[in-house]
């Protein structure tokens, strides 16, 4: 059972499912163009990122920008007169505040700032907020109180102190700071405040509302270590700004040519004939094993469930596809090396043999070292081959100066000499190279080897 009324007090000093039968309501306040200083940049731009992030969650909202004294009570009291017919009912206020003995204030923007006693009447006590509430026992409370930038209105003559004192929660109460009482707290960089432009992104996460405000302090921290949001909490019952995260998903199965019982994660949930489809609701978010026992082919598949919606799958018995794949056997006789398919590194060669399967069938080119062949590999069968490598033959050094000889005809023999001499005869050579000088032992020596 939901709560009754909710008050949310966001107070912000200085700076998709919605639960349907609620009522909710909210009251926006900013102030940033103070008189008498203290000027700030931020409390009008989270007030208005408020309102809008307000109006997306259901909330009807009433927004105040730079209001004085008299505009903010008025406010208030015409919100309060609401709280009856309201289910939720929040409160949010961006600009200037302080503690005075033990109790705090919120600063319109026509405060007074000579002394501490015109500071305090031109201002407007939260107290008087809080005992409002408490007025309403079987509301949901929860109040957000982010005073704690440098304040003008701070001074030795005036008194006070930086940021706001703790505050205890009522029953049913939800209070929080932006920051640790009596610390500052950032103004923002850009167009929102620190802990504003954070909680806004949070309050649009289905969460418990104790996680929009821790996550909202990790985001916070993150980006200044010095800012610590901290909560004090009475609640009795759980909080959602958007409903609670649902957990559950559906399941449609169309049947293609499978037919039999339908298992999920081996639980017997239905017969399923062929071209029929069949929905399962409320899975469990994850993975689940869907299978269906049917003849002679079963068929199975793991889906996955995701919250709150509906996974979609078709049961279809898939025909066995022809073998296009062969086996290739290398055995290496002296290589240990990379093996490049088709200059693809495939494998490290040992000594031995390699077997390399679920090639496709074809013409490949294999290399290792300084082996290399063209292989052909067959559906179904093994190829087996031999990887040698192939034996350098020895760098020369200390060649010799050569000279070219220009090839031609020449004429050989003699008509008149000895007998091996004759017949006269001629012959052809080809361009060839001498060496320029007699050869040394050295390269007689590599010669023979």
């Amino acid at each position: 059972m939901f709560m009754k009324n909710v008050l949310i007090v966001l107070m912000l000093f200085c700076a998709t499912t919605i639960l349907a039968q609620q009522k909710r309501i909210a009251l926006v306040i900013g102030n940033s163009e103070y008189k008498n200083g203290g000027e700030l940049k931020n409390p009008v731009n989270d007030a208005n990122l408020m309102e809008k992030t307000l109006k997306s969650l259901d909330f009807e909202v009433t927004k105040l920008t730079n209001t004085t004294k008299t505009s903010m009570i008025e406010a208030f009291d015409n919100f309060k007169l609401k709280f009856k017919d309201a289910d939720v009912v929040l409160f949010y206020y961006a600009g200037h505040g302080m503690e005075f003995d033990g109790v705090n204030f919120l600063i319109p923007i026509n405060a007074k700032n000579d002394t501490k006693e015109n500071v305090i009447i031109s201002s407007v006590k939260i107290d008087d907020i809080v005992d409002v509430i408490q007025y309403y026992p079987d509301n949901v409370n929860i109040i957000i109180l982010d005073a704690c930038r440098n304040n003008p209105f701070l001074s030795e003559n005036r008194g006070g102190t930086r940021g706001l004192t703790e505050m205890a929660a009522p029953s049913g109460t939800f209070i929080a700071f932006a920051t640790a009482p009596g610390k500052t707290a950032s103004d923002g960089t850009g167009n929102n405040g620190l802990f504003t432009e954070e909680l806004a992104k949070q309050l649009l996460i289905s969460q418990r509302i104790e996680d929009v405000f821790m996550n909202t302090r990790k985001e916070v921290k993150n980006k200044d270590k010095e800012q610590n949001p901290q909560e004090w909490t009475q609640l009795t019952e759980p909080f959602y700004f958007i409903d609670s995260p649902t957990t559950t998903g559906n399941l449609q199965v169309t049947s293609i040519d499978a037919a039999g019982k339908l298992y999920i994660d081996n639980i017997y949930r239905k017969t399923i004939s062929t071209g029929a489809t069949e929905t399962f609701s409320d899975l469990t978010t994850g993975v689940h094993a869907v299978r269906i026992a049917s003849t002679p082919t079963e068929w199975a598949e793991k889906i996955m469930i995701i919250a709150g919606q509906t996974t979609y799958i078709t049961a279809d018995i898939v025909e066995e596809k022809p073998i296009t794949t062969g086996t290739l056997i290398i055995n290496s006789t002296n290589i240990t090396a990379k093996l490049y398919i088709d200059d693809i590194y495939s494998i490290t060669l040992t000594t031995g043999n390699n077997t390399i399967s679920n090639l496709e069938k074809g013409t490949y080119t294999l290399k290792a070292d300084t082996w290399t062949e063209t292989i052909t590999i067959t559906a179904n069968k093994t190829t087996n081959v031999t990887a040698t490598k192939k034996e350098e033959k020895p760098k020369v050094t200390n060649l010799p100066e050569m000279i070219k000889i220009t090839g031609g005809k020449f004429t050989m023999g003699s008509g008149d000499g000895y007998s091996d001499e004759k017949p006269t005869h001629s012959v052809t050579l080809s361009n060839y190279y001498i060496g320029k000088y007699e050869v040394t032992n050295i390269q007689f020596a590599e010669f023979l080897n």
